[in-house]
């Protein structure tokens, strides 16, 4: 890929963002904090979908027959980075990200055991992170957590004090700190 074409996707990508803020095209000038914070939550909602369609990409081009290496190599990291990170082996995955933040990702999840597996490790005190293709990403915590999963309408949970964690078509989840 061109230099000049990978930066007309990466303006692309961040104009996301702004597209979804000021929908007529007008330039987005933030006018409080407020305004600041919903360009974060829809900031992430763009990385999540970002990571996913990655892991979906590479669920993709492994069963079309590329190795871990050739993965690693576009991807500009080991084999063995690429084959931890993607891996959907169903077993835990423990590491840490670029800060030092320590996590677990669960892989195996889907719309039938993930309440399940939310409910299990929020009591163990894991608060969930992130979630990709069939996995679930918690950091642990000295507080137990709740987790909601919906599809409709979120304001009622939001005044309830739920905090939105990622959307995966057509879910959203919430959580909080358990009463």
């Amino acid at each position: 890929m061109s230099i000049q074409r990978e930066m007309e996707l990466r303006q692309a990508t961040s104009g996301l963002v702004f597209q979804a803020l000021s929908p007529d095209g007008a330039p987005y000038e933030p006018a409080n904090t407020q305004d600041y914070l919903q360009a974060v939550v829809l900031a992430a909602i763009v990385a999540d979908e970002s990571r996913a369609g990655l892991g979906r990409w590479v669920s993709a081009s492994r069963r079309a027959g590329a190795s871990w290496s050739e993965i690693g190599d576009t991807l500009g990291i080991s084999k063995q980075a690429a084959q931890q990170r993607f891996s959907q082996s169903g077993d835990p995955l423990q590491g840490s990200d670029d800060i030092g933040n320590s996590f677990l990702t669960i892989s195996g999840a889907h719309a039938f055991n993930e309440m399940g597996i939310l409910r299990d490790e929020g009591e163990k005190g894991r608060e969930l992170v992130r979630i990709g293709m069939l996995t679930l990403t918690f950091r642990q915590t000295p507080d137990r957590w709740e987790y909601r999963r919906i599809t409709g309408g979120s304001e009622a949970l939001e005044r309830e004090g739920w905090q939105f964690v990622a959307g995966w078509f057509p879910f959203r989840y919430y959580k909080r700190i358990a009463e």
